[in-house]
Order: structure tokens, then C-alpha cells, then sequence
């Protein structure tokens, strides 16, 4: 297995759930990491939790992104290679769901989950590529 010291990884949905896990993992393992989702008071306070436990890591970077706003997403990418100089990895790990009866689901629902888990990996991958 690859070492993770040092590489620099890009988390998308990192502020609960399995991106948060891997948040913790990769520090664990030395990563350099730029953690992204909406709710950056949460990225926060999983930055704190990282850097009080593995304080010889570089403090993680937290930034607000909505992966359905393409300039949002070439804003976290631009900040993370300001940052770190390039990235290694992309996690893209947003994501929603709709829950309950699927003749109850929305037209509406069904758009917003593709642009989350379909076009906004897309919007990460076409930003980290070039």
C-alpha cells in the first residue's frame, strides 16, 4: 500500500459521516487535507478535533462548498493548491438522499439529488484534472 504522509487530499461531504471518518484516517496517516462541504461550522470543529490529535500534521483546510456550483468548487480547488501546492487524491464524497415513499418523491427531488452525487462529482473532477 501507497504511503499517505504528506499527500494532499481533497474531501468533498467531510463534515459528517463516512468523509468525516476518512478526515480522521488519512490524518492519522499524515495526509495533508482540505475538507469541503456546506456546513462549515461543523468542517471547523473537525479541523480542531484533527489538528488537537495529530497536531505534527498541517492543520487541515476547511472551506464552504456546494458541489453543485461549479465556481464553488474551483474556488475549494484553487485554495487547496494555494495551500499544499497540488492535490493527490479527491475523495468525492457529497452526497444526499431523498428518504420515505418513492411515489412521494419529487421531480425536484430526484434533480437535486443527481446534481449533488452526479454533477457535482463531476464539477470536482473536472476542476482537479487540468
Amino acid at each position: 500500500m501507497t504511503s499517505l504522509k504528506n499527500k494532499r487530499i481533497l474531501i468533498t461531504g467531510a463534515s459528517s459521516g463516512l468523509g468525516k471518518t476518512l478526515a480522521f484516517e488519512f490524518a492519522k496517516k499524515g495526509a495533508a487535507l482540505t475538507l469541503a462541504a456546506r456546513r462549515i461550522n461543523e468542517l471547523e470543529k473537525i479541523t480542531e478535533s484533527i489538528h488537537y490529535a495529530y497536531p505534527k500534521i498541517t492543520i487541515p483546510l476547511a472551506v464552504s462548498c456546494d458541489v453543485t456550483n461549479q465556481e464553488n468548487v474551483r474556488q475549494i480547488v484553487t485554495d487547496s493548491i494555494q495551500k499544499f501546492g497540488s492535490i493527490d487524491m479527491l475523495i468525492n464524497n457529497a452526497g444526499i438522499g431523498a428518504y420515505g415513499n418513492t411515489e412521494r418523491t419529487t421531480m425536484e427531488d430526484f434533480r437535486n439529488i443527481m446534481n449533488v452525487n452526479f454533477f457535482g462529482a463531476i464539477h470536482c473532477i473536472t476542476e482537479i484534472l487540468p
